[in-house]
């Protein structure tokens, strides 16, 4: 029987750290055990609330006040921390958890004094309840979106990608420019055509309809749904990249 972490990861508080670790090792156990995307990313996920546990801990700014041990006590066992009334009165008196100026207790405090204390567990089936599964899923799933997003950015810096846009305005250029090219050329070229097989200049009207036919096919042509292959051999017949 392995611990539930529900109660661990559903904790609104980032300071509560030792259930946070507990939680880390189990989900570390499970990663070893089965090392499956869900669970990796479930430790990845966990890891990352330990670190900004930690953190928060470090920093902990005003926290929470308690003004009586009652109430204290009461905090730290709503944070799944075991510890008897009267431990906790007799640390209290040997100085164990100090007070503020005005004798209350300070959330950091407390949660420091508790870092050393046995949590309470829930001896239960090794998978983690739908909701606890849920935020795990959906925090891989962003984790994941992001990884990639960052690749992307990657190499299109490295000039292995383009945006779709940018191949997309580079062929209506290129289109544009070769229409240009066959609309003019005619009459740019064509009287030196018929020079240069000794023709009759005088039928270079004649000549223009026929290139604006011939104009007209080739526009046709390029027009045609067609699939366009950008690359060397090499490059195409490589395997693609392992998704990440």
């Amino acid at each position: 029987m392995t611990e539930d972490l529900t109660p661990y990861l559903e904790r609104s508080a980032s300071t509560d750290l030792p259930a946070l670790l507990r939680a880390k090792e189990e989900a570390k156990k499970r990663m070893k055990d089965s090392p499956t995307k869900d669970n990796v990313d479930a430790f990845r996920t966990v890891r990352a609330e330990v670190a900004r546990a930690a953190e928060t801990a470090a920093n902990p700014g005003e926290g929470r006040l308690f003004a009586k041990k009652l109430d204290a006590l009461a905090y730290l066992k709503a944070r799944g921390f075991q510890i008897q009334k009267t431990k906790f009165y007799d640390d209290c008196k040997a100085g164990l958890i100090p007070t503020d100026a005005n004798g209350r207790f300070e959330e950091a405090v407390l949660l420091a004094y508790a870092a050393h204390l046995p949590v309470s567990a829930k001896e239960k089936d090794s998978k983690l309840s739908a909701a606890a599964q849920r935020r795990l899923e959906s925090d891989g799933d962003l984790k994941a979106e992001q990884a990639k997003w960052a690749r992307l950015r990657r190499e299109k810096l490295e000039g292995r990608v383009v945006e779709r846009a940018e191949v997309e305005r580079g062929l209506a250029a290129r289109a544009q420019f070769f229409r240009n090219q066959i609309e003019n050329a005619g009459p740019l070229f064509g009287a030196r055509i018929i020079a240069a097989v000794a023709g009759d200049e005088a039928r270079l009207p004649e000549f223009l309809r026929l290139w604006e036919e011939m104009a007209e096919d080739w526009m046709d042509a390029w027009s045609a749904d067609r699939e366009f292959v950008v690359g060397t051999p090499d490059a195409l017949e490589a395997p693609a990249p392992d998704a990440e």
